[in-house]
């Protein structure tokens, strides 16, 4: 169902179960029904925003921070991501190496030499 449909849906039904008027005078929409139906849009577009998405014909697809930023802009955003990745790939090494090394002394030197060595790319 497309994001329009949705919130005419939702606002129909909220002012239905509140006994609201729909219709101030045909054609025109109360009040009540308008804030609804952006306070559900809204809250929507948000909520898939705030979680990568963005609401792209019809469809939810994730962001493209490439897209979106001009210039260098995006390139902080870069240096994050591959930030949060490096670190995410050293605790995985620990944990594989946990279940096969029983020292911790070359668990933390492999790490630690792992560590130097992705970071050897900036």
């Amino acid at each position: 169902m497309d994001l329009n449909d949705i919130t005419e849906v939702y606002a129909e039904n909220v002012c239905a179960l509140n006994h609201w008027k729909k219709w101030q005078v045909y054609p025109n929409l109360s009040d009540i029904y308008c804030e609804i139906s952006f306070a559900y849009m809204n809250g929507y577009i948000k909520a898939i925003n705030d979680n990568g998405f963005e609401f792209r014909d019809g469809l939810v697809k994730p962001i493209d921070p490439n897209k979106d930023c001009l210039g260098g802009s995006h390139e902080p955003y870069d240096k994050k991501i591959k930030d949060e990745t490096k670190k995410e790939a050293i605790e995985a090494l620990r944990k594989v190496l946990s279940r096969y090394e029983r020292s911790l002394n070359n668990i933390n030197r492999i790490a630690s030499d792992f560590e130097k060595e992705i970071n050897k790319e900036d």
